[in-house]
Formats: C-alpha cells, sequence, structure tokens
C-alpha cells in the first residue's frame, strides 16, 4: 500500500467518518483494488485447504465410502438451534424448532412406518402424517389436544372421521369398494343420519337413538321413494315415484297397507284396505271420468259409482261380478236397470221429456211387456219372442183402445 493510501485511512479511521469525496480515491485505487483480492484469495485457499483437510480425516475414519455421525445440529445466525437429525433407537429423526427452540416438526421413521408430526408453540401436537404397513393415516388436533379429524387410507378404500372438542366422533365418511356413503353421530356415538351410494342408487337414511333406520329416502335412475318405518322396521308411509306414476301408501300398526294413492299418466286413485290388506274401498279420477269401487271379502267389486260429463251412475254387482241393479242419469234423465244371470235386462225404468217407460224382459233379457206414459196417455204393450208387439193396450183422450198385431206388425183388431 503507498503512503497516500495509508494517509487517506488514518483520516477516515481519526474522525470516524468520511464524505464521499474522501472514500472515492481509495475505492477506485487500483493499487488498493489488487490488494484486497490478493487477501480474498488467500482466505479462499485456506478454507479449501481446509475443507479438503476435513474431507480427508471423515474419508479415512470412514474407510473411504461413507460419513458416520449420530447427530447432525444446524444453527441460524445467532447461534440458536433450529434443526436436528439424529438417530435414535427408533430409527432416524429430523426436529425442526422455532426461534426459541420449541420443536415445531418432526419426521421420524421407525420400525412401524414414517411419521411427521406438527407442533403447536406448547409442544402439543396438531396434525400428524403416518404410515404403517399397507395403511396410512392423517390426524388433526384441536388446542386441547382433542382428536379432531382422521383420514385413513386401508386397502379396502378411504375413512374419514370428524369430533367434536371432546374427542367424540359426529361424522363419518367412507369411500371403499363395500361401501360408499357419510354418517352422522350423536353425542352416544350412535349413527343418526346415514347417505349410501351402492350399486348407483343413493340413499339417506335417519335413525332414531336405538340405531334402527326410521325415514329412508331413495333415488335410481327411473324412480325415487321415501319409507318411514316403525320400531319394527315395518314401513308405515311409502311415497314412491317413476317416469309417469307416483304412489302414497300408509300402512296400520299390523303393517297391512290401509291406504294408497296412485297416479299414473292422466288418472289417480286411492285404494282403502282392511286390516287384512284386502282392498275394499277405490277411488279413481281419469281425464273426465270419475269412480268409486267398494269390494267384497274376496276383492271384487260389488258396488260401483261412476260419473262422466253425460252419464252418472251407481252399480250393484253379485258374488260373479255381473251387474244386478243400475240406477243412473243420462243428459239429466234417470234410468232405474235390474238384470239377471248374466246381466241379462229384466227390469228398466226410463224418464225423459216426453215420455216415461217400464220394461219387463224375460230371462233371456228379451222385452215382453213395455208400459209407457206419454201426454196423450199411457199404453200397455206386450210382445213376443222377437221382441214385436202383439197386444197393446192404450188411453187417448176420453177413450181408450185395445190393438192386436200379427207377426208382421200389423193390426188386426181394434
Amino acid at each position: 500500500m503507498t503512503d497516500s493510501s495509508k494517509e487517506s485511512r488514518n483520516r477516515i479511521g481519526a474522525s470516524g467518518s468520511a464524505s464521499p469525496s474522501d472514500e472515492l480515491p481509495e475505492i477506485v485505487c487500483p493499487e488498493c483494488l489488487g490488494t484486497d483480492l490478493k487477501r480474498l484469495r488467500m482466505a479462499g485457499l485456506a478454507t479449501a485447504v481446509l475443507l479438503l483437510g476435513l474431507v480427508a480425516l471423515l474419508w479415512s475414519r470412514g474407510g473411504g465410502r461413507e460419513v458416520s455421525v449420530e447427530k447432525f445440529l444446524l444453527m441460524d445466525a445467532s447461534g440458536r438451534a433450529r434443526a436436528t437429525w439424529s438417530i435414535s433407537g427408533d430409527g432416524p429423526r429430523l426436529e425442526m424448532m422455532d426461534a426459541s427452540g420449541k420443536p415445531r416438526a418432526v419426521l421420524s421413521v421407525a420400525e412401524s412406518g414414517p411419521r411427521l408430526v406438527l407442533l403447536d408453540a406448547s409442544g402439543a401436537e396438531r396434525a400428524a402424517l403416518g404410515q404403517h404397513g399397507n395403511e396410512s393415516s392423517v390426524q388433526l388436533w384441536d388446542a386441547a389436544r382433542g382428536v379432531r379429524a382422521t383420514l385413513e387410507a386401508t386397502e379396502d378404500g378411504l375413512q374419514l372421521g370428524l369430533a367434536d372438542g371432546a374427542g367424540k366422533m359426529l361424522a363419518s365418511a367412507a369411500l371403499s369398494k363395500s361401501r360408499q356413503g357419510l354418517a352422522l353421530l350423536d353425542g352416544a356415538g350412535k349413527a343418526r343420519g346415514e347417505w349410501r351410494l351402492g350399486d348407483g342408487r343413493p340413499s339417506l337414511a335417519l335413525l332414531d337413538e336405538t340405531g334402527l333406520p326410521r325415514v329412508v329416502l331413495e333415488a335410481g335412475v327411473d324412480n325415487a321413494a321415501l319409507l318411514m318405518l316403525d320400531d319394527q322396521k315395518r314401513p308405515r308411509v311409502s311415497l314412491g315415484g317413476s317416469a309417469g306414476s307416483a304412489r302414497l301408501s300408509l300402512a296400520a300398526v299390523n303393517t297391512q297397507t290401509s291406504l294408497v294413492l296412485d297416479s299414473v299418466g292422466a288418472g289417480s286413485s286411492i285404494v282403502v284396505t282392511d286390516p287384512g290388506g284386502k282392498k275394499r274401498l277405490s277411488l279413481g279420477v281419469k281425464e273426465q271420468q270419475a269412480s268409486v269401487e267398494l269390494f267384497g271379502d274376496r276383492e271384487l267389486a260389488r258396488v260401483a259409482l261412476e260419473a262422466s260429463p253425460g252419464v252418472s251412475g251407481i252399480t250393484l254387482l253379485d258374488a260373479g261380478q255381473q251387474p244386478r241393479l243400475k240406477l243412473f242419469e243420462n243428459a239429466g234423465w234417470p234410468s232405474i236397470w235390474l238384470g239377471g244371470a248374466e246381466a241379462k235386462t229384466r227390469l228398466q225404468l226410463d224418464l225423459t221429456q216426453d215420455q216415461g217407460t217400464m220394461a219387463f224382459a224375460d230371462a233371456d233379457g228379451r222385452k215382453r211387456v213395455e208400459l209407457r206414459i206419454t201426454a196423450a196417455g199411457p199404453a200397455l204393450n206386450f210382445l213376443d219372442g222377437n221382441e214385436k208387439p202383439r197386444l197393446e193396450l192404450g188411453v187417448t183422450g176420453v177413450g181408450g183402445h185395445v190393438n192386436v198385431y200379427d207377426p208382421d206388425g200389423k193390426i188386426k183388431t181394434r
């Protein structure tokens, strides 16, 4: 170093400070720069020699192939330990600390498997990731060291559990080959709600305190159903629907269906059954027609009521489903029909605006006697087997008449 540069350094050191004009000549001094570079090269060379010596020493102790130590300690700029890498009886362990020296993350590999643990400032475990055999798991704890969530992966699938502050499991989810679902649990750890997916058909179940399903909702590709069950798992209320149809069923205590409401296409119906499950009453509506049917012991209709825009009536049927009596109206005018075997007409009464008619028929249903009342007066006709008139008794005005007809329907006598 030259005398001028030494004088510059002495001036800076004496005053304790320097202006830019004082420092600039020394910084840009080529001779000074060369001297500093020489010093850096010497320091680097010394460091390299020291490292080579250390490596040579460790190489000689390790047989030329490995370095054997039991613990590594990493320090920060302040000399505080921030990480340790050590070997214990359980296996290797990597521990990382915060600025206060408290462990916050620990990675270890034991005989049972690897494990990563995250800790809070108080040293309590808050999260852990581990692997054991063919299973792996994740656990989360709260500040009170209570388990709040667990996630496990096994050969069969995944399982997730969520707990409250007391560590009681409140929800669990499973995703495996045999089960896909979600369960909600009460404070006693019993499932109270379940959502499942099996064979592509999702279902939702609500359970009572004993674990029995009481409400079940299912949905398929083309149908859905809602079931309400009693404490014996017997359905008491059922609501179902599919393409173009819907059904509501209500069951009595003995599980026999008591009431069924159906809606199919443009029609709907209500069916009421007895305690034995036999159909006793049916109410139906289809387009512009409504009907009511009452059934006997063999679920055969015995009474039928029908109503449509033009005609309405009631029909009584025998045990063989043959109509025996009909009472109906047509365009506002009543009629009564009585039938015999095989629904053959035996008696019919009709009333219109112009006349009233009563007709009697034989066992084959052929009309043989007809009584007709018109504005002109009453008339009584007797007909043959071909339903042709053969005798007529009538009253017109103030007189009466008797007509006898031949087989061709011509009057023979008056």
